[in-house]
């Protein structure tokens, strides 16, 4: 879960991390899982969030966070 806190010095690149190590990357882990077990012809779906598209001053890890979910998902979509 991303920390929701105003940026300043004490806001800390472990709590930016935090964000980083759970959404993302618990949404390629079950990515991971599901081609195991998806049919042809099958989808998966990845959830970013709005804070990447309207931000809040309190949500700068959540809108990285999303904005990397949103970025690699269309990336996906592309691929032949």
């Amino acid at each position: 879960m991303a920390t929701f806190k105003v940026t300043s010095p004490i806001f800390t690149a472990e709590q930016f991390d935090v964000g980083l190590r759970n959404k993302p990357m618990g949404q390629v882990n079950l990515v991971m899982l599901g081609l195991k077990h998806i049919r042809n012809g099958g989808s998966l779906t990845l959830a970013s969030g709005l804070l990447n598209e309207d931000p809040i001053r309190e949500g700068v890890s959540a809108a990285m966070v999303n904005g990397g979910v949103e970025v690699s998902r269309k990336r996906l979509v592309l691929r032949p």
